[in-house]
């Protein structure tokens, strides 16, 4: 697995990112136990060879602050923490790519962010993903706010989410507010079976990617999508000038 946390960069052309995080620090944990951390990736060739094995953007200064690891790892949850140092806070894009070669005998299955959300697009938790190959394949894609306090205790936790997804052109795809109501979420008498669906889709689709069922009548927002090969971008915002914590998840359909 090649994973980076990109702050400096991200300030510089093409991308130029306001606020950008000056020094990412990329800490790998699986449980509580720390794995690898970066905060410097140094030019190294093994990585320059994996930015270029991926079809990651090249870090184009060897001595940029930005944070870059490359680890081998066994099946299993992992957490990737993105810091700033001495408290600092701004924006930075943690990136995750799967650098096996051939054909592996493990594949990433799903991955999941949890960041401080807005109201606003500018105030988004955004999570990009590419679907490879030749054939559609389908993802499930949530933004888990409400439950992340009624279930996991999470302070501070957004009251009402909303998720979008994106093509690589910037046209919105699909959009959904409340994860056991179809489309947007607007609630009408006659939608009453189609809700039911909904709300068993997610559930089922949730039971199959081990992921956690949310509880019906959340405020959490999900979909289920089959799409083409391609690159899109999920965003989570929260609803009636809502801001907290929430988490984006996206999760591969088998």
């Amino acid at each position: 697995m090649l994973l980076r946390a990109v702050g400096p960069t991200l300030g510089l052309a093409p991308f130029n990112v306001f606020g950008v995080l000056a020094n990412p620090r990329l800490t790998l944990y699986r449980g509580s136990a720390s794995l690898a951390t970066n905060a410097g990736w140094g030019g190294t060739a093994a990585l320059i060879a994996a930015f270029t094995q991926v079809g990651a953007f090249p870090i184009t200064n060897s001595s940029s602050a930005d944070a870059a690891l490359l680890q081998t790892l066994a099946s299993g949850t992992y957490t990737a923490h993105v810091t700033g140092s001495a408290g600092a806070r701004g924006v930075a894009l943690l990136e995750l790519y799967d650098a096996d070669s051939g054909t592996p005998a493990v594949e990433l299955a799903n991955i999941s962010t949890r960041a401080m959300v807005g109201a606003v697009r500018d105030g988004a938790l955004i999570a990009g993903f590419v679907i490879t190959g030749t054939t559609a394949n389908t993802v499930m894609i949530r933004g888990v706010s409400q439950s992340l306090g009624t279930l996991h205790g999470m302070r501070r936790a957004l009251g009402a989410s909303q998720v979008a997804v994106f093509d690589s052109a910037g046209r919105q795809i699909a959009a959904n507010a409340i994860w056991s109501k179809p489309g947007r979420g607007n609630s009408r008498a006659e939608d009453e079976d189609d809700d039911e669906d909904r709300q068993s889709e997610i559930e089922e689709t949730s039971d199959r990617t081990g992921a956690f069922r949310l509880p019906r009548g959340s405020t959490d927002s999900a979909l289920v999508l089959t799409l083409p090969p391609g690159a899109y971008t999920a965003q989570v915002t929260g609803r009636n000038n809502a801001s907290g914590v929430a988490l984006v998840e996206i999760y591969e359909v088998r």
